[in-house]
Formats: C-alpha cells, structure tokens, sequence
C-alpha cells in the first residue's frame, strides 16, 4: 500500500551506459538514505537483468542488506566472465623456449578483474597493482613465466600462490584446465572476508559455487562422452553450457531495501 497511500514524485535522469547508469542509482540511493528514508521503502527495479551486478558494486555500504528477488543468469556474472579470460589466456599462451608467455593485455584483465577487487584483501590488490606496473614497464606484448616469477619477488605469499594458479600452469586438455580452474575458485572461496559479508559479496561467493557446479557438469559430461577435448573446444562447451546454469533469489524477501 506504500505506493497508493503516499505522495508521489518522478525525477526522470538519463545516464549513458550501464556503468554510468549504476552510478547514478548509488548517487541517488546515498542522497535517499541521507535524507532519512528506510531502505525497507525502496525497491529498485531494473529493465535489464545485465544491470544486476554494476547496481550491486554500486550500492553504498550504509544501506545494509538488501534482497534480490530475481533470477542471477550465471553468463552474466563476474565469475563467468573470468572463467572466460582464464581459458582464453590458456588457449592463446605460447609454449617456447625456454619458457611459456602469455598474452599481457589478457593476463592483466585478469589480474584486475573485478571480482578480484570484491574477494581480495588489500594487501594482495596493491601486490597485483605492483606486479602489472613492472610488467608492462618491459613493453612486450607477451610475458615469459619466468619473468612474472621474478617480478612478484617480496610480494605476498598469498599473492604468489595466487599468481602460481593462474599462469604457472599450462593445461594440456580440457581435463586439465578445469582442474586448474576449480583449485584456483576453491581458493578464492576460502579467501576471508573482514567482519560480515556484505549482500554483494554473498551473491559474488554464491556464484563460485555455481561455478563449481558448472565445471563438475562439464567434466562429467566429457567423461561420459569419452571425448578428449583440447582448450579451444573447451572454452566453446562453456559458453554453450552455462545459460543453463542460473542462482536464483537472495536475502529475505522482507527485510531491506529490494532489487527486482
């Protein structure tokens, strides 16, 4: 009855792009939650589920919990697209001599990719910041593995291994890849999260289980099918598999603000 007893005013904004877009929402959201309105009286409700997660990095952190009630498509997600970076960078390394390279400008999406900046500490986010600095400073557009170990020399034990994750192994199948994909998202799982796990993170955590779940899927199916399938077809599999792979709601369905 909120809508039909109380006053109404419409304020129309436009905002190019769905970064600037969810920007504006977190504006609006800090100036709502300033002027003494309950987050329990707001409902943001988006046109397009793709706004779902730059609306999620964009909600300021005085709001507190809030409740999606739609359907998470797992293609759209954070860990869907750095699954597909991860198999990309695989499937375009270079194996010569006297080490394996891998392509720089795909490498450093990773690095930086933003679920990283969600699930990391500070301290391993300021290593990374450190290890792309002096890579690119060698101005190739490949780096040699033996170069990335001697740039991450007094960083972070916990950085090092998660650099070890990503480059310092090169599947050889898809079998192979998938195991190198599922210990690297165990381990970013087990990361800890400082005091308690805000909604946007508890979505983005709920995703690596759905991730999971999908690379299980398609090793069982392989498995099944006795086919040995190398990383270009892998990565093929994964994007025809995954729409069919979806989180659905979160949070309570009447506590805080809701996402619809």
């Amino acid at each position: 009855n909120y809508l039909q007893n109380n006053n109404k005013t419409i304020h129309l904004i436009g905002v190019p792009g769905t970064i600037g877009q969810a920007k504006a929402l977190g504006n609006q959201l800090t100036r709502t939650h300033q002027a003494g309105k309950s987050p329990e009286n707001t409902a943001v409700v988006l046109a397009d589920e793709r706004l779902l997660f730059p609306v999620l990095n964009s909600v300021p952190g005085q709001i507190g919990k809030f409740n999606v009630t739609m359907g998470i498509p797992f293609p759209i997600s954070p860990v869907y697209s750095l699954l597909i970076l991860l198999a990309e960078n695989d499937l375009n390394s270079r194996n010569k001599a006297p080490d394996l390279q891998f392509q720089l400008s795909r490498l450093i999406k990773i690095l930086h990719h933003d679920f990283m900046a969600v699930i990391l500490n500070q301290q391993i986010i300021n290593d990374l910041q450190r290890l792309t600095q002096k890579i690119i400073s060698d101005g190739n557009p490949y780096i040699r593995v033996s170069r990335i170990r001697e740039r991450l020399s007094g960083a972070d034990k916990r950085t090092q291994l998660l650099v070890d994750k990503i480059v310092f192994q090169s599947p050889e199948s898809a079998s192979d890849a998938i195991k190198k994909y599922l210990e690297l998202i165990r381990w970013l799982a087990d990361q800890p999260v400082k005091g308690e796990k805000t909604s946007n993170q508890v979505v983005l955590f709920n995703q690596l289980s759905l991730a999971v779940s999908l690379l299980n899927r398609m090793q069982q199916l392989m498995d099944k099918s006795g086919e040995m399938l190398d990383i270009k077809h892998l990565l093929r599999f994964l994007k025809q598999l995954s729409p069919s792979f979806q989180m659905n709601f979160l949070g309570e369905p009447l506590e805080g603000m809701q996402v619809m």
